[in-house]
């Protein structure tokens, strides 16, 4: 099976876990759980520092809460997994 995930808000939502970071409402779950059809996470919008987007070390501290494997995704480029 070949799994492909974009990136920003409609692929996280597929995850099974989004970080609380991410989390701009109070979800019914009251957790930061997401709907997991891929079995990771995304940080999306990694920026080089002083970029707009996601710093490497926002992404650092984004991962160390995540319970899954999770990756960091700048704006050029996608994940597959295979």
């Amino acid at each position: 099976m070949i799994e492909l995930c974009a990136m920003s808000a409609g692929s996280m939502v597929l995850t099974p876990q989004i970080g609380r970071e991410f989390v701009g409402w109070e979800p019914m779950t009251g957790d930061d759980s997401a709907l997991g059809v891929v079995p990771f996470s995304i940080c999306p919008h990694l920026a080089p520092d002083g970029a707009p987007g996601n710093s490497l070390a926002a992404a650092e501290k984004w991962a160390g809460g995540i319970q899954h494997p999770s990756y960091a995704i700048d704006d050029q480029d996608g994940h597959q997994r295979d």
